[in-house]
């Protein structure tokens, strides 16, 4: 009877605006156009505008604070997951993070130091040991050194020394990184913020519009950039059991995410979203015209019947009949067939005229071309022999075969009647779906 096991739910996938996600992920630009800038291209224009004309001692503050935790910020993560919390995610005040914050107690924010520089051993996969903490190891000299070898690998900008004064201090990192949040968001980012608001709402709303079912289709949609290799494999999305989208207005061309488990926090270009095309539940890329279908030659008719004459691309166009997919989410609904492999069906498929392509900020999705379809029907239909009984092709028929185009024997309601049967036939043995000569409302089967 198979073998029992224990399912997990499907992801959760929420779109919302939390001004402590924006703030943070605005803070880490300004740091990495200032500070970190050789491993990065061009930024938002006020990305760059701003980090320019940071005051001196802000910057210094930013080259601690965020520059011993790792390339990633590790700790900058941590005071974002901290300060959005389930009750905050839908606010627009910055005074509320601020308070959150300030609710934890210094060794929280140790704490949180401590699992940024962790984070950089797990990523590298190398053991680590966490060193012991004031008064707990007999000499202050032996406790620097081993904290000075822990935090070592995780300096980008901060100096050792500093770094490690503040880890064993944590009064005095509470108070620093609270100073440097509330300057950053009285001085550089509050008019911007607002300014922006309006985007990233419109962008949210029309996210929950769309009703996005699975992550790999939201994701492209969203950021219009394919899935990362880190988030594609199974065993990455194990722990995940809510994706968050979170629209920004300063991302450009990057890209950004954060995973947490249970939660993964996806940053998109709120911009870049509202002004696409629509998403998912949107037309398909080539619907059904209000006349008569287009034209097929009997070279074109080969080509589509060799084309559908495969097990693999017949899949391909039953599921591109429920509807539109691009091209990862059809390799892996296939399953063992390879990347490459399903681009060679689709190109024969696309070069046959049954399906049409539509790019979306990088990505190609594929729908059916219903109209072409259509025409192929009407042509299996009027183009030499008519239906008849029992297997259902029958006698010569008796006048000129009808060109699909305006002509000389325009079509007679007999063989528009034989089409409306064929392309019933041809729908429901390829994909499932009916429509009439005119490709415009369901027959009755």
């Amino acid at each position: 009877m198979g073998e029992l096991l224990i399912g997990r739910p499907a992801l959760v996938i929420a779109f919302a605006a939390p001004v402590a996600l924006d703030v943070g992920l605005a803070l880490s630009l300004i740091y990495r156009a200032r500070l970190a800038r050789p491993g990065y291209e061009a930024f938002d224009r006020w990305v760059e505008e701003t980090a320019a004309r940071l005051a001196p001692d802000f910057v210094a503050e930013l080259r601690l604070l965020l520059g011993f935790s790792g390339r990633r910020l590790y700790f900058a993560e941590e005071l974002m997951i901290a300060a959005a919390s389930h009750d905050s995610r839908e606010g627009a005040e910055f005074a509320p993070v601020l308070d959150r914050l300030a609710a934890l107690d210094a060794e929280e924010y140790r704490q949180m130091a401590v699992r940024a520089v962790e984070q950089v051993y797990t990523d590298a996969h190398e053991a680590f040991e966490r060193p012991d903490l004031p008064g707990e190891s007999p000499g202050d000299v032996a406790t620097r050194a081993s904290w000075a070898r822990f935090v070592a690998p995780a300096l980008t900008s901060a100096a050792v020394e500093e770094a490690v004064a503040l880890l064993l201090a944590p009064e005095e990192l509470r108070r620093r990184t609270l100073a440097l949040l509330t300057r950053f968001w009285e001085d550089y980012y509050a008019a911007e913020c607002a300014a922006q608001a309006p985007v990233r709402e419109a962008a949210v709303a029309r996210g929950r519009a769309a009703g996005f079912r699975d992550l790999p289709r939201a994701f492209a949609e969203m950021t219009g950039m394919r899935l990362p290799d880190e988030l594609s494999g199974r065993q990455s999305l194990n722990r995940i059991a809510r994706v968050i989208f979170c629209p920004t207005a300063h991302l450009a061309r990057y890209l950004s995410y954060v995973a947490y488990p249970p939660e993964l926090i996806v940053f998109f270009d709120a911009r870049r979203s509202v002004d696409a095309a629509p998403a998912a539940g949107g037309p398909s890329v080539a619907a059904p015209p209000a006349g008569l279908a287009p034209a097929v030659g009997d070279e074109a008719l080969i080509r589509a019947l060799r084309a559908l004459g495969d097990e693999t691309r017949l899949r391909i166009v039953r599921m591109l009949a429920e509807e539109e997919l691009y091209a990862q989410e059809i390799v892996g609904r296939l399953g063992t067939i390879s990347q490459s492999a399903v681009s060679r069906h689709l190109g024969v498929l696309e070069e046959a005229g049954v399906i049409g392509v539509r790019p979306a900020r990088g990505v190609k999705y594929y729908a059916l071309d219903r109209a072409w379809l259509g025409a192929l029907g009407l042509r299996l239909a009027v183009g030499g022999y008519e239906r008849g009984g029992g297997c259902g092709y029958g006698r010569r028929r008796k006048r000129p075969p009808f060109p699909p185009i305006a002509g000389a024997f325009p079509p007679t309601r007999r063989e528009l009647a034989r089409a409306r049967r064929v392309l019933c036939w041809w729908h429901r043995t390829c994909y499932n779906y009916c429509t009439d000569s005119q490709g415009s409302k369901p027959i009755a089967r």
